[in-house]
């Protein structure tokens, strides 16, 4: 679900989310579909990391306009992972999710356009972590259902 919030907090438009879903409510058909709001105490912790992952990711789309902005540009598409830039210039963002079962390894091209060789790249989501721009594109390991929102 977690990778599902980072694509949803990541293309164009406004993200729409159901009470409960920020911490993975369950439901099954109507009426067992609404249930009452629930607190943070009273959450399980699965259902509170949940929370704190969706939270980031919301964190992150207030604090970078890259993320609100109309430009969107297609990186890189396989059947797991999906890249694209969000925003132009020094507010531009790399949103990268993926959705798969196990670890992957990707070659990100970069437009030669915009001058980046050798740039580093930083996860807000994950302080610390940082990858360079090398020959045009940028290597990444991405972890199983994982997301990555990268700025210079």
């Amino acid at each position: 679900m977690y990778a599902a919030f980072g694509w949803l907090f990541a293309v164009p438009g406004m993200p729409l989310l159901y009470m409960g879903d920020e911490y993975g409510d369950f439901g099954a058909a109507d009426p067992d579909n609404r249930h009452p709001w629930r607190a943070r105490a009273a959450l399980s912790v699965r259902e509170q990391r949940q929370l704190d992952r969706v939270s980031a990711l919301a964190r992150a789309r207030q604090a970078l306009p890259g993320l609100r902005s109309r430009a969107y540009r297609t990186l890189l598409v396989t059947e797991d992972s999906w890249v694209v830039a969000r925003g132009e210039g020094a507010e531009r963002v790399l949103a990268v999710v993926h959705r798969g079962y196990g670890p992957v390894s990707l070659q990100v091209p970069l437009p030669a356009e915009w001058g980046l060789e050798d740039s580093t790249w930083t996860d807000v989501l994950e302080p610390g972590a940082a990858f360079t721009e090398s020959g045009g594109s940028l290597g990444l390991t991405l972890q199983p259902w994982s997301v990555r929102y990268l700025r210079r």
